[in-house]
């Protein structure tokens, strides 16, 4: 019975330290300096926020505001961009329809068959 109640906490304590490690962040392949532009509305919106792969990236304030310029964390593939206006009581828009920026981030396959040869 003593081997087996080893093994069980054994079990358990290795379950709690596996529950308190942090998950791993994101894979980005890379950040990119990116300007991203937009019609500006023209009700009473304070903020513009952009949103990349779901995730909100900026908050601009400014009802006139319509470009962005800042760095970008961008994953292998298709990202994807979405906008959405706060006004000042903090009601949020939908979002807007999306914008799609593909990054390619792999270099191409090594050339093969190399040669030299002498030109009579």
């Amino acid at each position: 019975m003593k081997g087996l109640f080893r093994i069980n906490l054994s079990v358990a304590v290795m379950a709690i330290l596996f529950m308190l490690m942090a998950p791993a962040p994101p894979a980005f392949a890379a950040q990119r300096n990116m300007l991203v532009g937009w019609n500006a509305n023209t009700d009473d919106t304070a903020i513009y926020r952009i949103y990349v792969n779901n995730a909100p990236i900026a908050d601009i304030a400014g009802i006139a505001t319509i470009a962005w310029t800042g760095a970008i964390n961008l994953i292998e593939g298709s990202n994807k961009f979405e906008l959405t206006a706060l006004d000042a009581a903090g009601n949020e828009s939908l979002r807007s329809d999306p914008c799609f920026f593909v990054f390619d981030g792999t270099a191409p396959a090594k050339p093969s068959g190399l040669k030299i040869l002498l030109k009579p």
